[in-house]
Protein backbone atom coordinates (compact mmCIF):
# COMPACT_ATOMS: atom_id res chain seq x y z
CA UNK A 1 0.00 0.00 0.00
CA UNK A 2 1.35 3.37 -1.03
CA UNK A 3 1.43 6.12 1.60
CA UNK A 4 2.57 9.73 1.82
CA UNK A 5 5.65 8.63 3.77
CA UNK A 6 6.67 6.12 1.08
CA UNK A 7 6.22 8.75 -1.64
CA UNK A 8 8.36 11.23 0.31
CA UNK A 9 11.05 8.60 0.84
CA UNK A 10 11.16 7.45 -2.80
CA UNK A 11 10.87 10.96 -4.28
CA UNK A 12 12.69 13.42 -2.03
CA UNK A 13 12.57 17.18 -2.58
CA UNK A 14 14.64 18.03 -5.65
CA UNK A 15 13.77 14.86 -7.54
CA UNK A 16 13.11 15.28 -11.26
CA UNK A 17 9.69 13.82 -12.02
CA UNK A 18 9.38 14.73 -15.71
CA UNK A 19 11.57 16.05 -18.50
CA UNK A 20 9.93 17.69 -21.52
CA UNK A 21 10.99 17.29 -25.13
CA UNK A 22 12.61 20.73 -24.89
CA UNK A 23 14.68 19.62 -21.90
CA UNK A 24 12.71 21.46 -19.20
CA UNK A 25 12.53 19.54 -15.93
CA UNK A 26 9.69 19.33 -13.43
CA UNK A 27 11.14 18.95 -9.93
CA UNK A 28 9.55 18.29 -6.56
CA UNK A 29 9.77 21.38 -4.34
CA UNK A 30 7.88 20.36 -1.20
CA UNK A 31 5.25 18.15 0.43
CA UNK A 32 2.63 20.18 2.27
CA UNK A 33 -1.08 19.90 3.17
CA UNK A 34 -1.45 16.45 1.55
CA UNK A 35 -0.12 17.80 -1.75
CA UNK A 36 3.04 17.40 -3.78
CA UNK A 37 4.32 20.76 -4.99
CA UNK A 38 6.53 20.82 -8.06
CA UNK A 39 8.22 23.50 -10.14
CA UNK A 40 8.07 24.00 -13.87
CA UNK A 41 10.29 26.43 -15.77
CA UNK A 42 8.85 29.74 -16.92
CA UNK A 43 9.90 30.01 -20.57
CA UNK A 44 8.95 33.71 -20.68
CA UNK A 45 11.38 34.58 -17.87
CA UNK A 46 14.43 32.29 -17.82
CA UNK A 47 15.51 31.39 -14.31
CA UNK A 48 11.98 31.82 -12.93
CA UNK A 49 9.63 28.95 -12.11
CA UNK A 50 5.94 28.29 -11.75
CA UNK A 51 4.80 26.28 -8.75
CA UNK A 52 1.98 23.76 -9.16
CA UNK A 53 0.58 21.02 -6.93
CA UNK A 54 -1.16 17.71 -7.18
CA UNK A 55 -2.99 15.79 -4.46
CA UNK A 56 -1.15 12.90 -2.83
CA UNK A 57 -4.48 11.07 -2.55
CA UNK A 58 -4.93 11.31 -6.33
CA UNK A 59 -1.44 9.88 -6.89
CA UNK A 60 -2.20 6.98 -4.54
CA UNK A 61 -5.49 6.24 -6.33
CA UNK A 62 -3.80 6.20 -9.75
CA UNK A 63 -0.90 4.08 -8.47
CA UNK A 64 -3.22 1.46 -6.99
CA UNK A 65 -5.45 1.34 -10.10
CA UNK A 66 -3.51 -0.98 -12.41
CA UNK A 67 -5.58 -0.07 -15.50
CA UNK A 68 -5.75 3.74 -15.13
CA UNK A 69 -5.84 5.54 -18.48
CA UNK A 70 -4.36 9.04 -18.46
CA UNK A 71 -6.62 9.88 -21.39
CA UNK A 72 -9.35 10.38 -18.77
CA UNK A 73 -7.20 12.29 -16.27
CA UNK A 74 -9.05 15.22 -14.69
CA UNK A 75 -6.33 17.77 -15.51
CA UNK A 76 -5.21 18.69 -19.02
CA UNK A 77 -2.19 20.82 -18.08
CA UNK A 78 1.27 20.20 -16.64
CA UNK A 79 -0.24 18.23 -13.74
CA UNK A 80 -1.04 15.41 -16.16
CA UNK A 81 2.63 15.10 -17.17
CA UNK A 82 3.75 15.47 -13.56
CA UNK A 83 1.34 12.77 -12.34
CA UNK A 84 2.44 10.39 -15.07
CA UNK A 85 6.09 11.09 -14.18
CA UNK A 86 5.48 10.54 -10.46
CA UNK A 87 3.68 7.23 -11.11
CA UNK A 88 6.43 6.01 -13.45
CA UNK A 89 9.16 6.94 -10.97
CA UNK A 90 7.34 5.25 -8.07
CA UNK A 91 6.88 2.05 -10.08
CA UNK A 92 10.52 1.98 -11.21
CA UNK A 93 12.00 2.53 -7.73
CA UNK A 94 11.90 -0.56 -5.54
Amino acid sequence: MLTKEIIEKKLPVGSCIHETKKGNKFKIVEFKNEKIFFSIPNNQQPGKFYRKSISIQLIIEIYENSVFDFKYFQYKDCRKSAARGIINKLKSIK
